[in-house]
């Protein structure tokens, strides 16, 4: 059993939804025209974990990032619930959070109204949280691996930093949560794509979290419950 925890913050892309495939066309194609290069995909996923704005910075001159941004968020706002979909026990764990009377909260890069609209599009706003409930990635802190956001959130609904627990799929989640004092953990389930069969991907991405400094490596959505020595999850 590991806890007490009284309290989940969570990543969204990679951790709650499957955004992945998304991202990389979106990144993608504002890189190449702002710049005129095809990157590759290894090479996008590397510069994953700041705010939109921030990753472009990586690529390219500042003055040219606006005009990017923007076409990369017209290609999100074009995207319907069903290219964002959750990860297979994401529902059924955020509900058994909910039944073992646990606060969930969500920190992310990714912006306030992109963030809602995918989670109202899956019914999330209202039955798990709220939209005060999101620290996202413009409204006005500073990105991951910074741990403002968690601040934020533990500040606004007096958490027990002991008692809370950061959940994401990249390094700067992990940064992010032990700056601020609370426990953390890798989520594991968003698999690196690439080749080999799923299980040795997986212990790919394992090995990845080695040097990490992380409380948790979670294989599963279910395991976070297994973790917290919650009964294990049930479909919604």
């Amino acid at each position: 059993m590991f806890g007490p925890i009284q309290s989940v913050i969570f990543d969204f892309d990679g951790t709650l939804v499957d955004t992945m495939p998304s991202v990389i066309r979106g990144l993608g194609a504002a890189i190449e025209f702002g710049t005129g290069r095809k990157i590759p995909q290894d090479e996008l996923l590397a510069s994953f974990g700041s705010s939109p704005y921030e990753v472009l910075r990586k690529w390219m001159p500042e003055e040219t990032v606006p005009r990017c941004l923007q076409l990369w968020l017209d290609f999100e706002k074009s995207l319907g619930a069903a290219d964002i979909t959750p990860f297979a026990e994401v529902e059924a764990m955020l509900q058994s959070l909910m039944d073992n009377n646990k606060f969930i909260a969500i920190f992310t890069g990714r912006d306030r109204a992109g963030t809602l609209k995918i989670a109202r599009a899956h019914g999330w706003v209202g039955r798990f949280f709220t939209e005060e409930h999101l620290a996202c990635g413009d409204d006005g802190h500073p990105a991951k691996p910074k741990p403002d956001g968690i601040l934020k959130l533990v500040e606004k609904f007096a958490l027990n930093k002991d008692e809370t627990l950061m959940v994401g799929d990249h390094v700067y989640d992990m940064m992010a949560g032990r700056s601020a004092g609370v426990k953390t953990a890798a989520a594991l389930w968003d698999l690196p794509p690439g080749k080999g069969t799923q299980r040795s991907r997986f212990r790919e991405a394992w090995t990845k979290w080695d040097k990490v400094d992380c409380d948790l490596r979670l294989a599963s959505p279910q395991s976070l419950m297994g973790w917290l020595g919650q009964n294990k999850l049930e479909s919604p």
